[in-house]
């Protein structure tokens, strides 16, 4: 008997972040190559989102275009930057998924995500004080809003300010709502994906050469997916990143930042293979002679590793929501969840 043909076209990769990244810019221009078929929407969060992987792999295909006559050869792929931020439990749920498949990464300067990441909350969170906790329900009824450290109602006036809070929550092993901090951990997510993943399964593209060289990239990921090689266009390759903030960063906050990020930035260094030029040692000497001298970040400000709280932690992403309890593995089954 012959087996049955797939009714759906699976995703043959997964852009899995990172958020305020470019995985929006991506997911655009991915959309006009010829081979590929998109999904029906960007950022499923299955793998991150446990209400939605409760729902199982039939579920997931449901958002992928079907493998009818008219898309014969094609493929699909799923962009979705809450993996990133939900490594914990994303890495190993694709793994089960499709051991094989291949990952992309887009990583930022973490200094300017964060930034992003901060005048994006403050947009909703003027718009919608509960926008977080919306979030948070929509993945995970469980989890009770007082598992967080309240924002004031100031959040959003002061970047510096609302930094501080964080960096306070997370030297009391807590989370705080509306985390800008967490993602930007670089090193300790990509370690849940190396874990399952070999090295050449993933592709890591600065989001710096992806603006400056969008073609180049392209070209990049059509041979790292095994896709045919076509010819971009200008009008397709346009900027699309999205946002349009027009404040800065003061020269404290970004202070700030590059001592919580220090430790990170280091040992993405030891990753092979990665091409991230604020990752260099020259620029990592011109941030530190912006904000201080090598080797004396503030006891208070130096997180490494130790930024994301081990246990009975939410690291959220939808972002990807994971709940990191003392009663579950990291290495979570369906069922473990799924009750």
């Amino acid at each position: 008997m012959k087996p049955e043909k797939p009714l759906v076209i699976p995703p043959s990769f997964i852009v899995i972040g990172a958020q305020k990244c470019g995985t929006s810019a991506l997911f655009k221009y991915l959309t006009f190559h010829p081979q590929l078929r998109p999904p029906l929407i960007k950022e499923i969060d299955f793998f991150c989102c446990n209400s939605k992987y409760c729902r199982g792999t039939e579920y997931y295909h449901s958002h992928f275009p079907p493998a009818s006559r008219a898309n014969e050869g094609k493929r699909s792929f799923d962009v979705t930057p809450g993996y990133f931020g939900g490594a914990a439990l994303a890495a190993s749920r694709i793994h089960r998924y499709d051991p094989n498949i291949k990952l992309i990464l887009l990583l930022r300067e973490p200094n300017a995500r964060a930034f992003s990441a901060w005048q994006m909350y403050r947009k909703y969170y003027r718009a919608n004080q509960d926008w977080f906790f919306d979030w948070v329900k929509m993945c995970d009824e469980t989890v009770p809003r007082e598992f967080f450290v309240a924002r004031p109602e100031s959040f959003g006036n002061s970047f510096e300010n609302d930094l501080k809070d964080e960096i306070k929550a997370l030297e009391e092993g807590r989370t705080i709502e509306m985390p800008i901090l967490l993602l930007g951990q670089y090193h300790d997510l990509l370690s849940y994906f190396l874990k399952y993943f070999s090295r050449e399964q993933l592709l890591v593209i600065a989001t710096e050469h992806m603006r400056k060289d969008t073609i180049g990239m392209l070209k990049k990921i059509e041979a790292f997916t095994g896709l045919e090689s076509c010819l971009w266009s200008k009008n397709e390759t346009q900027p699309h990143f999205t946002g349009n903030y027009r404040e800065t960063m003061s020269g404290e906050a970004g202070a700030i930042l590059t001592e919580f990020y220090r430790d990170q930035v280091n040992q993405l260094r030891t990753i092979p293979g990665l091409d991230l030029p604020w990752a260099s040692s020259t620029s990592l000497q011109e941030e530190t002679a912006a904000g201080g001298k090598p080797g004396e970040a503030r006891p208070e400000l130096r997180k490494g590793s130790r930024g994301i709280p081990s246990k009975e932690t939410l690291i959220l992403s939808l972002f990807g929501i994971h709940k990191l309890l003392e009663t579950f593995s990291l290495d979570d089954s369906l069922a473990g969840w799924c009750m």
